[in-house]
């Protein structure tokens, strides 16, 4: 049975053209024939997802949404493993992240609670709920539920869009990461235009 990185190598492998003779898709064509080739990113949040990335040729997308565990060495695992390839010459990594700004570290905190209490919801296996600020400020959490949020609040970036743009600065500067991919979830909309829209000032 194919695992994931035999599921992607088939697939690098059709926009290629370099399927080996022997195998059971050589005479299944991909279209558009000869179309430029995209570049290609694995998203990952381990040293072996990392290193596997560096293996294949192409780009690494670290998951801190869902681990929240960035850490150099696996980042180098990718370098030291990178092969260029048709799909990217040299490596590149960005990094994902839940990121919740504000004009006030307090009102982001607000804002946020509702991702916290989402985010419990999900680690009880319980169903996905977008809830208010108010809902989850006045949730009844158990002491095991605060810590589990904690542990949680490293997944994402919260605070006035002056900090949260100085953090992504300083991955950058740390881990060498070219690119931040920043998620906003947020039961308001205009909140959630507000925190991409601050960091837009910030940070371009």
């Amino acid at each position: 049975m194919l695992n994931q990185y035999d599921k992607l190598m088939e697939t690098m492998m059709f926009m290629t053209d370099t399927m080996p003779e022997d195998h059971v898709y050589s005479r299944t064509l991909a279209a558009p024939v000869d179309a430029p080739v995209p570049e290609v990113w694995l998203l990952g949040s381990s040293g072996s997802s990392a290193a596997q990335a560096g293996r294949f040729g192409i780009g690494y997308s670290f998951a801190q949404f869902i681990s929240g565990q960035l850490e150099s060495p696996m980042l180098e695992a990718y370098r030291t493993n990178f092969t260029p390839s048709a799909f990217m010459e040299t490596p590149k990594i960005n990094v994902g992240y839940f990121v919740m700004a504000a004009e006030t570290t307090e009102e982001a905190e607000y804002y946020a609670a509702s991702l916290d209490l989402n985010l419990l919801f999900l680690d009880k296996g319980m169903p996905f709920q977008i809830f208010t600020p108010e809902e989850a400020l006045n949730y009844s959490y158990t002491e095991m539920d605060k810590m589990q949020i904690e542990h949680n609040r490293k997944r994402f970036l919260v605070g006035s869009a002056k900090d949260v743009a100085n953090t992504l600065r300083e991955h950058d500067e740390k881990y060498g990461v070219t690119e931040a991919v920043l998620g906003t979830i947020s039961h308001s909309h205009e909140a959630r235009l507000q925190s991409y829209r601050l960091l837009a000032k910030e940070l371009l």
